[in-house]
């Protein structure tokens, strides 16, 4: 008796399976994988923890920009005038020369490297004539969906008070970090 139980369980799983239930299987399994990459969304994952980098790097930068205030006075200029060439928008180092601080390189002693947009987007630096204000931007990714974005993802509005571009830094320019005295 037992062995024709089994035999019959066997053989009813040795024949297969009907076209109509191979066809519930891969729907579930397709509603399986569709609902855990909406869950999880890889790409919306990556973004947030690029916008999320952004900003640690500009409270970097803007940390090693206070401790640079403290020792001269005044904020590191940036090279020529920015808002006619944003390739100027760089810090000016304090080397002998004067250098420009690339993004990616030294900003000794303040910062071992001077971070650089994760993204291939670029940072934008640009210090008053007088070198007592400060702005820093960058663009980030979900801006939309993030309350600390200028203008709800916008471009931030001192971008037009001091003539720079909307898309200086590589995308529109919606997140920026200033000196105290200025809102960004």
């Amino acid at each position: 008796m037992k062995k024709r139980l089994i035999s019959a369980f066997c053989g009813s799983f040795v024949r297969g399976f009907t076209l109509l239930q191979t066809s519930v299987i891969i729907t579930s399994i397709a509603v399986a994988i569709g609902f855990a990459y909406y869950v999880i969304d890889p790409i919306k994952q990556y973004q947030i923890a690029k916008d999320n980098q952004r900003k640690a790097d500009l409270a970097k930068i803007q940390n090693a920009l206070k401790k640079f205030y403290a020792d001269f006075g005044k904020y590191p200029q940036n090279l020529g005038d920015c808002t006619k060439d944003v390739n100027n928008c760089k810090i000016v180092g304090l080397d002998p020369d004067n250098l420009v601080v690339d993004w990616g390189k030294p900003f000794k002693p303040y910062l071992d490297v001077l971070p650089k947009d994760p993204g291939g987007k670029t940072y934008i630096y640009l210090s008053s004539k007088d070198r007592q204000v400060y702005y820093l931007y960058a663009s980030l990714d979900r801006a939309k969906d993030d309350r600390e974005s200028c203008n709800q993802g916008g471009p931030c509005e001192s971008l037009l008070r001091i003539g720079l571009e909307e898309e200086a830094c590589g995308g529109v320019c919606n997140y920026g970090v200033s000196s105290p005295n200025v809102m960004p």
